[in-house]
């Protein structure tokens, strides 16, 4: 079996802690490859467990920058809603996220 591993250019992740909870609210990891191709995934804000994020994906493809995603909007469809965060808070918290780690990754 062989493997094949893509080098990668740009990643990091930023992870949201509330003071009074021991794990993490939400975590957002992006990646951009040397060939262009960028990922995001998000975990603790869907009720599916991990999720890609095609919205923010498409949008750092063409501008890998934090404020190429200043005008968009993620949908809270999906999203947990428990005493920490609702589903619009989540929402925001991934798109504010992936601008500091890609932010972070430069």
């Amino acid at each position: 079996m062989a493997i094949a591993w893509t080098a990668v250019c740009h990643s990091t992740r930023v992870i949201e802690t509330p003071v009074a909870v021991a794990v993490a609210l939400t975590g957002v990891f992006v990646v951009k490859t040397k060939a262009g191709d960028v990922r995001v995934a998000a975990t603790g804000a869907s009720q599916d467990g991990v999720m890609r994020v095609p919205a923010i994906e498409a949008a750092l493809k063409a501008n890998w920058s934090a404020g190429a995603l200043d005008s968009l909007t993620i949908s809270a469809g999906g999203l947990l809603s428990d005493i920490y965060g609702s589903p619009d808070y989540r929402a925001n918290l991934i798109k504010v996220m992936a601008q500091r780690a890609v932010t972070a990754a430069g």
